[in-house]
């Protein structure tokens, strides 16, 4: 993706052409406002969207890891944004 959007060429290391287009996206959320966390989610939701997600992503979407609804339920439940900005294209 980041070649098509002119942010690299064909020879950037694979992790530079990734931080390259991350940073793309960050400066778009910015540009466009767009937040990290959504305040009005509430812990009540969490289920449903759990449900959702599951239901949507497994197995239609290729995924570091599948999570059911019960782990993806957890996981919303515990997540800290701040925790998983980055961390898995960046370590």
């Amino acid at each position: 993706m980041p070649l098509q959007q002119d942010l690299q060429n064909k020879n950037t290391p694979d992790h530079e052409a990734a931080e390259l287009f991350i940073r793309a996206i960050e400066e778009m959320k910015e540009r466009f406002g767009i937040v990290n966390i959504v305040k009005e989610i509430q812990e009540t939701d969490i289920p449903k969207l759990a449900h959702y997600a599951d239901k949507e992503a497994n197995p239609l979407y290729p995924v570091p890891k599948l999570m059911d609804a019960s782990e993806l339920e957890k996981f919303l439940l515990h997540a800290d944004v701040s925790d998983f900005q980055g961390k898995y294209l960046r370590s």
